[in-house]
């Protein structure tokens, strides 16, 4: 059985719910990251209107501060995106691999990041 503690930390039960900062916490599933934050880490990678897809996990390395994202959660990211291709991305085809990345569904809490635990998409670009 899972205890659940009741209390909060320093306070943070105000804000509505003593998982607040766990639901807070950067991440790339759980939508805290703005499409403005995204566009952002996109042009300072990208240093203009586009960039090689092979600087495309560097988007998401920027947005965790320089922390390196899981394997996991990095590979899921990826799948949104023709990575095979020798032509940059641009902001525009980027933001639609993103918005499909968004769309799917979130790991469940409390279990590993894995393929198990996405849904992969139905059209996936290779």
């Amino acid at each position: 059985n899972k205890v659940v503690h009741p209390g909060s930390f320093f306070g943070m039960t105000e804000f509505g719910s003593d998982t607040y900062l766990r639901d807070q916490a950067l991440n790339i599933f759980n939508h805290t990251l703005t499409i403005d934050q995204w566009y952002d880490a996109f042009t300072k990678e990208a240093g203009g209107s586009s960039m090689a897809r092979n600087r495309l996990s560097a988007v998401v390395t920027r947005l965790y501060w320089g922390r390196v994202p899981l394997a996991e959660e990095l590979d899921s990211f990826m799948l949104w995106f023709d990575t095979s291709s020798d032509t940059p991305i641009d902001w525009p085809e980027f933001l639609e691999g993103l918005t499909k990345f968004r769309d799917e569904n979130v790991p469940e809490e409390g279990s590993p990041v894995s393929y198990t635990h996405l849904t992969l998409p139905t059209k996936r670009i290779v």
